[in-house]
């Protein structure tokens, strides 16, 4: 999505470990043809990528920094959609 001069992306990759690190490849590619095509602009991508992201570019900064920060305290609730997960704390 496109705001202004921001570009905004959102996404959710797989839990199995494999499958992200080929969308998490795909991704890096993705924001490295936009860096290139909208220098001007920003780029702001919010992900659950169920592993942590090494930087792999200075010119996009990625949080967390390292690897021991959590960044979510999930617990869910009996109402959601994947059930088998209610009421477990995950940290």
């Amino acid at each position: 999505m496109f705001v202004d001069k921001y570009i905004l992306i959102s996404g959710h990759l797989s839990s199995k470990k494999a499958i992200t690190l080929l969308n998490l490849e795909t991704l890096k590619k993705s924001m490295m043809m936009l860096r290139q095509k909208f220098p001007d602009h920003e780029i702001i991508c919010g992900i659950d990528a169920n592993i942590f992201v090494e930087c792999f570019n200075s010119e996009i900064h990625l949080f967390p920094s390292e690897k021991n920060t959590f960044t979510t305290y999930k617990k869910r609730t009996a109402m959601q959609t994947q059930s088998s997960k209610a009421e477990i704390a995950v940290r």
